[in-house]
């Protein structure tokens, strides 16, 4: 009796999962037209890290070619391609151009902290745009 009990379970719990799994992917799928539909794929870009250092920068204010003030997570330099404000989709990371200093082609992603801007290196990734 135990054993037709606990292989009921079993596959009740199956069944539970396989919907629970199918309500994930139904749920991943609409995530993704969303994105879908709210961006649109610019291409992949180079992109570097910098900080609000002297050698990143030539001075150390932290105040951005637009006039805000960087924010790590936040703030990023295009070229002239990209107005100030907009919106730009970068590894799962919302960031606004709010700075320039890089050629077109180009992203320049700030961080709060010289090493960890360095340690970001030259890595490309796919950029979408907020439409």
């Amino acid at each position: 009796m135990k054993h037709i009990l606990l292989a009921f379970a079993m596959c009740g719990a199956l069944a539970w999962s396989s919907m629970t799994y199918a309500a994930e992917v139904e749920q991943t799928v609409d995530h993704m037209e969303t994105v879908a539909d709210n961006w649109e794929y610019c291409g992949a870009y180079k992109t570097t890290g910098y900080c609000p250092c002297r050698k990143c920068c030539g001075k150390s204010d932290g105040i951005t070619a637009s006039g805000a003030r960087a924010r790590a997570g936040h703030t990023v330099a295009t070229g002239r391609e990209f107005p100030f404000g907009t919106q730009l989709l970068i590894n799962g990371v919302v960031y606004t151009v709010e700075d320039r200093g890089v050629r077109n082609g180009s992203i320049d992603i700030f961080y709060d902290d010289h090493q960890v801007a360095w340690n970001h290196g030259i890595q490309y990734f796919d950029v979408y745009v907020r439409r």
